[in-house]
């Protein structure tokens, strides 16, 4: 369950699994984010065929802004195969700057394997601090069978 944002506009620290009903209704409010959550579908389905279980929902989509620039996806890779990924939408395995970019252009979304270190930890947990204080925050865990 996605609980509701603290005063900063954040989740409240930690990983809140939800369905995808959830997320349209909590996270998908006013044009623009429905729009977001339209445009990822595709590649969450992409994802779903190659065998990825779970993605992870990050950034300012997470948040109470009103217009995120998109959705941050962690998708993790146990059990995925990259080969059925990458014969859907090879740009959705390439974590390179180049590829996030189309990514982004074409699904609203950049998608980064959840293990992958950034600044020493895994993007999993990278994301759940505030960029500047470091305070805690909580991001949004999807199971994929739950997509419709």
């Amino acid at each position: 369950m996605i609980p509701d944002f603290e005063p900063s506009g954040n989740l409240p620290p930690g990983i809140h699994g939800a369905t995808w009903d959830e997320v349209t209704s909590k996270l998908g409010t006013g044009i623009h984010r429905k729009k977001l959550l339209r445009q990822v579908q595709p590649a969450l389905h992409a994802f779903k065929d190659a065998g990825c279980r779970t993605v992870y929902l990050a950034g300012s989509f997470v948040t109470k802004k009103r217009r995120p620039g998109d959705i941050d996806i962690l998708w993790d890779p146990a059990g995925v195969d990259t080969n059925v990924l990458d014969g859907a939408y090879p740009i959705l395995s390439d974590g390179s700057p180049p590829a996030r970019q189309q990514q982004k252009k074409t699904f609203g979304a950049e998608f980064i394997a959840s293990t992958t270190p950034r600044s020493g930890l895994p993007y999993v947990d990278f994301f759940q601090t505030e960029k500047g204080t470091d305070a805690p925050k909580g991001i949004v865990r999807l199971d994929l069978s739950l997509v419709p």
